[in-house]
């Protein structure tokens, strides 16, 4: 039995059973990257933002393309596999969409909250000791701490907004097809493809967490590239002020810590401990840590 992965174009995109290289060629690398990611979440149970697959497991998780499926006003493509392997690889990918389908074809959703709304509630339940900032390592372990274990689902279904983003600007529709445990369909227009996309690229602030980072670099718009002194890995650290990014950068040295109680920023549901972005709160006073 053979599992599939199929892409099915239609309408706009389409023209005398023709489309765009450059329409394709995004979407087949972002197929690539989200068999890579389901992968390596099927095989350790988790993802992080820059793993990669090794030579022998890209092998083990190639699909291959069959190139018969073409027919009157569309453009299919079969992407084939028959390993069991390949088999979780589209249960993997079939969950991560199911999931986001779900949701958008929900009547009443609410994309109202902001890192905005977030960054204003965070600091004053913290002023106001409503709320106490966890440790790193605590929040890494909560048991009821799912958005870490999603990411690996998020990672799938940010490569499929990619896919989709030619639908979004015109009239035209992505047949999804996968063929693993059960066969599912996902027909996107442009309407939901545009909710898909408001969906997957939501970023909202997590709970307030004590951190400690090493300062790499500070650009100019409000960030800095920082490491993480609990997994040595390096993330974006985020400022919602100028004044307070001005703060840290006047007293910047390269050999000095910075300690400061901040947000994980989640996305679309999740965050990558080893590599996800962090939201700048306030700092802890030296004389008072």
């Amino acid at each position: 039995m053979s599992y599939q992965i199929q892409l099915r174009y239609s309408g706009s995109l389409v023209e005398g059973n023709k489309i765009a290289l450059y329409e394709i060629s995004s979407a087949i690398a972002s197929l690539q990257n989200s068999i890579t990611r389901a992968y390596l979440y099927q095989k350790h149970g988790t993802v992080h933002k820059h793993a990669r697959l090794s030579a022998e497991e890209l092998k083990a998780a190639s699909f291959y393309i069959d190139l018969n499926a073409i027919t009157e006003g569309s453009l299919r493509f079969n992407f084939k596999g028959t390993s069991q392997l390949q088999k979780a690889v589209v249960d993997k990918i079939t969950s991560a969409l199911n999931h986001a389908w779900t949701e958008i074809t929900q009547e009443g959703i609410d994309f109202g909250r902001t890192i905005t709304k977030d960054y204003d509630t965070r600091l004053l339940t913290l002023r106001n000791e409503i709320i106490k900032p966890v440790t790193f390592q605590n929040f890494v372990d909560s048991d009821s701490n799912k958005v870490i274990r999603n990411y690996g689902e998020r990672s799938v279904s940010k490569e499929f907004d990619i896919i989709l983003s030619p639908v979004r600007e015109g009239n035209a529709t992505i047949d999804i097809k996968l063929v693993g445990s059960r066969t599912s369909t996902f027909p996107f227009d442009q309407n939901k493809a545009a909710l898909f996309h408001k969906m997957v690229s939501q970023r909202q602030l997590g709970p307030a967490v004590i951190f400690k980072v090493k300062v790499r670099r500070l650009d100019l718009n409000k960030k800095a590239v920082v490491i993480n002194t609990e997994t040595k890995k390096s993330c974006t650290l985020h400022f919602h002020t100028i004044e307070a990014f001005n703060a840290i950068k006047e007293s910047f040295s390269p050999d000095d810590y910075l300690e400061f109680i901040g947000c994980p920023v989640i996305e679309y549901g999740s965050f990558d401990p080893k590599g996800g972005d962090i939201y700048f709160i306030e700092a802890i006073k030296k004389d008072a840590a």
